[in-house]
């Protein structure tokens, strides 16, 4: 039976791309595109998040009984190719974030956050607990720059809402992100602005966590789409915003924009009329990688070099493009390739 592709995404900097497959799990370089670790677990590996570079990787599997059902998660050593820790729960598992602090791991209803999973054994570090809303499109984000204190989002238990929470404690900001099901998360990786997109994905707005204030709304498109991942670049400067109608966008994100003064001879109440209007005008994407839609879910990642990579899941296709940062517009393909090659 031939291999399949059951889960690809990318780590903390986008440096590499995960990718789980119905024997076991392979990570791979993205720039330039690589195999760094192929391992046959003879075992279908739904989930596979490695730890930055490193010899960890949380993995779950999808089997339909034994140590790899989908209620198991393995912290792996790579290093030594072995299970480190074991973790069950009594739902299955839709999605997984880790950091050098945190470990983020969500079922449908529950979020369950452990803190210094890496210096305490998690079968002995009692985790925070949360109710959430109903997660099935999987929408967890975990901030990991180590320079700040970590911070982890997830949703809120009614519609729309997300969670804030610092250092893995009781959330202390909730913030409306939209009034449908939230679709697609993204931290920067400092913590300070949080991406979200809704399950009618038309519109993308980019939030300030220190306040709560919204930064950015940005417009995808006129018609629906399943936005399938956000992404901040590595730098902050960017966010990606991708789904499978065959576009990548890439939003300025680089300074907040100031308020519009109209510099004509009216009232004041014809000048904030104006300023109105002119708010209500929407700001779409600064530049566009384009490649061959697909019903298959697409993960995305920028770093701060102007390079943008697309992955898609079952197909295993590659894309890396490169944006021009002065005009934006159509991105240069530099490469396509498959994560079978």
């Amino acid at each position: 039976m031939e291999e399949e592709i059951l889960f690809v995404d990318f780590n903390q900097d986008h440096s590499c791309v995960a990718c789980g497959t119905t024997r076991g799990f392979s990570i791979w370089n993205t720039k330039p595109l690589d195999k760094r670790i192929q391992r046959n677990l003879k075992q279908p590996i739904r989930i596979v998040r490695p730890l930055h570079k490193t010899n960890v990787i949380v993995l779950v599997g999808c089997a339909p009984d034994g140590a790899w059902t989908s209620k198991s998660l393995h912290i792996w050593d790579d290093a030594d190719a072995k299970i480190l820790i074991t973790l069950t729960y009594d739902a299955p598992i839709v999605s997984v974030a880790i950091s050098r602090s945190l470990l983020l791991v969500a079922t449908r209803r529950h979020v369950y956050i452990y803190t210094q999973p890496m210096t305490r054994s998690p079968e002995t570090n009692e985790p925070n607990e949360f109710i959430t809303h109903d997660n099935s499109y999987t929408t967890i984000a975990l901030s990991h720059d180590s320079q700040y204190d970590p911070v982890a989002v997830f949703l809120g238990i009614n519609q729309g809402y997300v969670h804030v929470s610092e250092q893995g404690e009781q959330p202390k900001r909730i913030i409306r992100a939209h009034d449908n099901e939230i679709a697609a998360l993204a931290i920067s990786s400092d913590g300070k602005q949080l991406a979200t997109a809704s399950t009618k994905g038309t519109v993308i707005r980019v939030w300030n966590l220190i306040n709560g204030d919204l930064d950015f709304e940005f417009r995808r498109g006129t018609s629906a789409a399943y936005v399938s991942c956000l992404a901040f670049s590595t730098d902050n400067r960017w966010l990606v915003g991708c789904s499978g109608r065959g576009t990548a966008h890439v939003f300025d994100i680089r300074e907040k924009p100031e308020p519009v003064t109209v510099h004509l001879q009216q009232s004041s109440t014809q000048q904030s009329f104006m300023e109105y209007l002119t708010s209500l005008l929407p700001v779409w994407s600064f530049a566009q990688c384009r490649f061959p839609g697909t019903e298959s879910v697409v993960r995305t990642g920028m770093d701060d070099q102007y390079n943008v990579f697309v992955v898609t899941e079952h197909t295993g296709d590659y894309y890396w493009f490169r944006i021009n940062p002065i005009c934006g517009g159509e991105a240069s393909l530099k490469l396509h390739s498959t994560l079978s090659e």
